[in-house]
């Protein structure tokens, strides 16, 4: 969203399209909070896990949580879900993936 060093300084050094919606530093700036990249790394914050049980409801198979940045004053901003589920069973590995919080879907859409 700040740039880097290299060919990551360059403007359009990123670009991301998610479901057809471009994600890049314009779309990113107006929906993030943040004014500077030290603001952004130092901000975060981990919601309490949502547990997803089996079918039957007798064994936690997964779980998922949201990811909040955390603004100068304060205010939660939900940035993204990370759910953890079994694709082995019951027992199975859980694998994780990261999506975008629907709010910033939404925000992403708008300004994308």
């Amino acid at each position: 969203m700040f740039g880097g060093e290299g060919g990551f300084s360059e403007p359009t050094a990123f670009y991301q399209e998610s479901g057809g919606v471009k994600v890049n530093k314009e779309s990113l700036s107006k929906c993030l909070p943040f004014s500077d990249k030290n603001d952004m790394i130092s901000h975060f914050e981990i919601s309490e896990e949502n547990e997803v049980t089996n079918s039957s409801g007798t064994m936690i198979t997964g779980g998922s949580k949201i990811v909040y940045a955390i603004t100068k004053e304060g205010n939660r901003v939900p940035i993204a879900e990370k759910k953890q589920r079994s694709k082995e069973g019951d027992l199975g590995r859980l694998n994780t993936v990261y999506n975008y919080h629907p709010e910033l879907q939404d925000c992403l859409r708008k300004n994308g």
